[in-house]
């Protein structure tokens, strides 16, 4: 799920509508001192004020987010998507004028790009997580295909190493008739054959079976 593996804590300004959608997408809800993500929607908040003077934020290690950012993340198409969007959702401190100043807001984009960094490495990873999950089946499908490939072609070579003497067998009968095939032929010829001076014309009854007739000789 989108939340999955991450935690947050929620200022009591915000809807109690986006909290349950970040329970919904398997997101954690935990102290704010052990939170991944901090969401306020009112700087002045009792609950939200007093964070902007903790060590952590003095020194970059705490950024707070509207709550909006969570439904703004539940319809990007990614989460690297949705971490590109957080410096756009980063609360300022409170100030009595309501302005913020330029290194505030510097310094609040500079902490957000850092959480940014952060989310988007974590994203990557459970990407290439679920990746390599999703590819060790069909790893060990092929493997299991090449193994049943080697096991048929060792089948097929026994099979024709066990049928190699039939077929060295058949082929010594053909090689017997074909000599007896010759022989008889070289008898045939022998008896058919005639002198080069004389040819065979034609069958005459009543004579001889065959009139031989001389060559040149009508």
């Amino acid at each position: 799920m989108l939340f999955s593996f991450h935690t947050a804590w929620f200022s009591t300004s915000c809807p109690e509508a986006i909290v349950e959608l970040w329970k919904k997408h398997d997101g954690v809800l935990v102290p704010v001192d052990c939170a991944d993500f901090v969401f306020s929607d009112d700087a002045d908040h009792d609950d939200t004020a007093p964070l902007f003077e903790t060590e952590d934020y003095k020194t970059d290690q705490l950024t707070v987010f509207r709550s909006s950012w969570v439904r703004r993340a539940v319809n990007a198409a990614s989460n690297a998507d949705a971490c590109q969007l957080l410096d756009q959702y980063v609360l300022t401190p409170p100030r009595s004028d309501h302005s913020t100043p330029p290194e505030v807001a510097a310094a609040a984009r500079s902490k957000a790009a850092r959480g940014k960094t952060r989310q988007t490495q974590q994203a990557q990873s459970q990407q290439q997580t679920q990746q390599q999950t999703q590819q060790q089946p069909q790893q060990q499908q092929a493997q299991q295909q090449q193994a049943q490939q080697q096991q048929a072609q060792q089948q097929q070579q026994g099979q024709d190493w066990a049928e190699a003497p039939a077929t060295w067998a058949a082929l010594g009968r053909t090689w017997s008739t074909l000599d007896h095939d010759v022989s008889s032929f070289e008898h045939v010829r022998r008896v058919l054959s005639v002198d080069a001076n004389t040819m065979i014309d034609e069958f005459t009854p009543g004579k001889a079976p065959w009139r031989v007739v001389k060559a040149g000789h009508a």
